[in-house]
């Protein structure tokens, strides 16, 4: 409505919001540029409102003036304001923020009464005067939700105050500011923490901190005691297992050295031991099987994640170095990787058990974006293998893909490397080509995976898939299969359901090896938006 500038150079101007004020400071003088002179100045801006002591806000057009007292006044339809600029300053001190109070798993605590309580399940050392929180605050693992309430003052503008909080040892970063006077933080784990709070008002200084240190204590099996307790019962299992794997080999001793006379008791004794090797061999695999199957996702969370979808999972021997494995990350959005570690059976499983664990690791720090994941996740398994005794230092890892989708299944994030993803969208296919770099040890395993997102449409088909499909020999000449024929054959059934397309790679793909033995681990995942 009215613009006007001050006798100290600020520009004043009303709105149907209010006044606003911009001041003006600096002048330290700047290097020409262009062979021009400038002039570094800085910029802060007010603004005042009912709240601040303005009767309305109707200001009518360019009705403003300065007069020689150096006052200004403005009309409006209801009033005139007058501001004696002798007498106006803004405050120059940030406002001082308290604590007022802390509460525990949502109740509200008489700390004072509970010092005299013997049912009290908390330590502390005191109450301040005239507050509502203990110091040197010490919980049990199980009563970790706390809400911290606090406030600030600014007499000048107490409307104007706004906070920011974090707790050290959780929250690398303040939180947005807000007019909230409270902060709440749920299961939050064993160990110790200091809550901050600072407050910011008028003066657009943000106060000291405001610091509370309390400690939350670990539950019986994460304590030192039963720590030591793991270990001794451990080294008691390893001995016991020793004593009696040397009673038994003892034993099997002489019963060696008393079929000696005896050549066909010997061989048939032979034959039994065997047998029983034999047994246990196919025993262990098979449960080697059973516990890679642990670690792989599961029907029930792929079903209550994905919707229609399949998984071609078709191990070369019983166990594989291929895996499929799913999660929900910290962000809430869900993620997929589809891998091939390196190697196959026996071999293979146990990588691929340490490249799982690599990945878990990896998401429980808190990581969501697919390329720091795969980065955390190499680093860790080149860290791991470098002490495998080999001149290389442990080139083992895997090839990989990971994609991770929000909520609706909007966007889709992901990370490729060496494996593309396929998505097919109305009969065309699209490939996101990999990265050319494993996970794990390579001459390029300084340079960080990129990833990258897509935006998803309903009915688009996301697939992943290992290299095991179209490396198999087979077909009238006992040759590969082939990445082009793969990506024609999954274009031409992917008007198909989900279950449908798996039964048809399942017939492809036996009816191609046919006689020929399966050369490596196969994983197809696809899944329709």
């Amino acid at each position: 409505m009215s613009i006007l500038e001050d006798k100290s150079n600020n520009l004043w101007i009303s709105t149907e919001k209010g006044l606003t004020q911009f001041v003006l400071s600096g002048g330290l003088g700047v290097p020409p540029q262009n062979g021009k002179e400038t002039t570094k100045v800085s910029l802060s801006i007010n603004t005042y409102e009912k709240l601040d002591g303005l009767k309305c806000m109707d200001f009518y057009n360019n009705s403003c003036f300065a007069d020689s007292k150096n006052r200004i006044w403005w009309g409006s339809g209801k009033s005139l304001t007058m501001l004696d600029m002798n007498q106006f300053a803004l405050s120059t001190k940030p406002p001082v923020v308290s604590m007022n109070r802390v509460d525990i798993n949502e109740e509200f605590n008489d700390y004072r009464a509970l010092q005299d309580s013997a049912e009290v399940e908390i330590e502390y050392n005191e109450v301040p005067a005239f507050t509502n929180y203990p110091l040197n605050l010490e919980l049990p693992y199980d009563r970790n939700h706390l809400t911290f309430y606090y406030s600030a003052i600014d007499w000048s503008a107490p409307h104007k105050i706004k906070y920011s909080y974090k707790i050290e040892g959780l929250n690398a970063n303040w939180s947005e500011t807000t007019t909230d006077i409270k902060a709440d933080y749920r299961n939050l784990p064993y160990g110790s923490y200091t809550f901050m709070v600072k407050s910011i008002g008028q003066s657009q200084e943000w106060s000291e901190p405001f610091e509370y240190r309390f400690t939350i204590l670990p539950p019986w099996w994460h304590t030192w005691w039963a720590r030591a307790l793991y270990g001794v019962l451990a080294i008691l299992s390893i001995w016991l297992l020793v004593k009696m794997q040397t009673k038994r080999l003892k034993e099997r001793q002489k019963e060696l050295e008393s079929e000696v006379d005896n050549a066909t008791a010997e061989i048939r004794e032979q034959k039994e031991q065997i047998e029983e090797v034999h047994k246990e061999i196919t025993d262990s695999i098979d449960y080697a099987e059973r516990i890679q199957f642990s670690f792989l996702a599961t029907k029930e969370m792929l079903n209550e994640n994905l919707g229609e979808h399949f998984v071609f999972f078709r191990p070369q021997a019983v166990v594989s170095g291929d895996f499929y494995w799913a999660d929900k990350l910290s962000n809430g959005d869900f993620a997929v990787v589809n891998a091939d570690s390196t190697g196959h059976g026996v071999p293979g499983a146990i990588m691929s058990i340490l490249n799982i664990a690599a990945i878990e690791s990896a998401i429980e720090q808190g990581l969501t974006n697919p390329a720091e994941i795969f980065n955390e996740s190499r680093k860790r398994i080149i860290e791991r293998l470098k002490k495998d005794g080999s001149v290389e230092g442990g080139k083992d890892g895997m090839d990989a893909s990971i994609i991770c989708f929000n909520a609706n299944k909007t966007k889709m994030t992901y990370t490729a490397a060496q494996n593309p993803i396929w998505i097919i969208r109305d009969r065309k296919l699209t490939e996101i080509k990999p990265e050319k770099m494993p996970i794990g040890k390579h001459r390029n395993d300084a340079v960080p995976f990129v990833g990258g997102e897509f935006d998803l449409q309903k009915g688009d088909i996301v697939y992943t898939l290992t290299d095991g499909f179209q490396d198999q020999f087979g077909g009238p000449k006992g040759k590969k299969f082939m990445v082009k024929k793969m990506r024609a054959y999954i274009l031409s059934i992917s008007n198909l359901s989900m279950q449908e397309q798996c039964q048809k790679l399942d017939e492809v793909f036996s009816n191609w090896k046919g006689d020929i033995d399966q050369v490596d681990d196969v994983c197809v995942i696809g899944l329709r938006i």
